[in-house]
């Protein structure tokens, strides 16, 4: 039986920025300049810091939580990201705790700029039973209705005691 030859062990290289706080870098999404931050949490969830420099500024972070978690992706899609600047926002996310555990702090969100960078690509998640909507469902039923010759105003409803 002949010896399985090890693997000689791979020198790892490491980039010159991975110990580096402070280094500079980009948002992947909006190209919003941003450094690496001091220190994080290993524990925040379920936002953290980026430990090297990649990864989103909170703006594009949250627009992509948002994106991402039913029902407020419903909500979002049928109403336009200019709820987001409604003052009690900021609160419902305070009340909400989710905040709580993680290094992104609701004071870094630039509401705003999450409204005015909405329609940037974002990246989608997988279908998951606790996320049954996908971000423009509601445009892609509408023009199904229009195509089928309804719309929301001369929907008939007959059937179930509704419009007609």
């Amino acid at each position: 039986m002949k010896a399985k030859n090890p693997k000689k062990p791979q020198a790892q290289c490491v980039p010159a920025w991975a110990d580096a706080p402070g280094a500079a870098c980009i948002c992947d999404r909006c190209k919003r300049p941003l450094r690496v931050a001091d220190r994080r949490r290993e524990d925040s969830a379920p936002f953290r810091l980026a430990k090297e420099p990649k990864g989103e500024c909170p703006d594009c972070v949250m627009t992509a939580f948002l994106y991402n978690t039913y029902p407020l992706n419903l909500q979002l899609d049928q109403t336009g990201p200019q709820l987001l600047l409604n003052p009690m926002i900021r609160d419902a996310f305070l009340m909400s705790g989710i905040l709580d555990k993680c290094d992104l702090t609701i004071d870094e969100i630039n509401w705003q700029r999450v409204v005015d960078n909405w329609n940037l690509p974002v990246e989608i998640a997988k279908k998951d039973p606790r996320n049954p909507y996908r971000m423009g469902d509601e445009n892609r039923r509408k023009e199904a209705m229009r195509e089928a010759g309804l719309d929301d105003d001369n929907l008939s409803l007959s059937m179930f005691g509704g419009r007609q």
